[in-house]
């Protein structure tokens, strides 16, 4: 799902979703580099807003980084295959 830079492509947006790019999770997290707690304070703040739901996403498998990441936090990565199909 999206690019490798992580911002949506069109493929990835509903059917009559606009064509512009919305924010990136860039333009909305908070302003620290890399390894000082960003994506942990983001993935808290979801699980906050979840309010005891389970919480589901998207890795690439090539995104080594990220699934240690989310493994260290505690969550569980499960195997999928994800199919598509544009029928002409």
């Amino acid at each position: 799902m999206g690019s490798p830079g992580g911002r949506a492509t069109p493929a990835d947006r509903p059917a009559g979703a606009a064509n512009a790019p919305g924010p990136t999770p860039r333009d909305r997290a908070p302003s620290r580099p890399a390894g000082h707690g960003a994506g942990e304070l983001l993935m808290r703040a979801v699980a906050e807003a979840a309010d005891g739901k389970v919480i589901r996403w998207e890795v690439a498998e090539a995104n080594v980084a990220a699934q240690r990441f989310y493994a260290r936090i505690g969550a569980t990565l499960v195997s999928k295959k994800i199919g598509r199909w544009q029928p002409r």
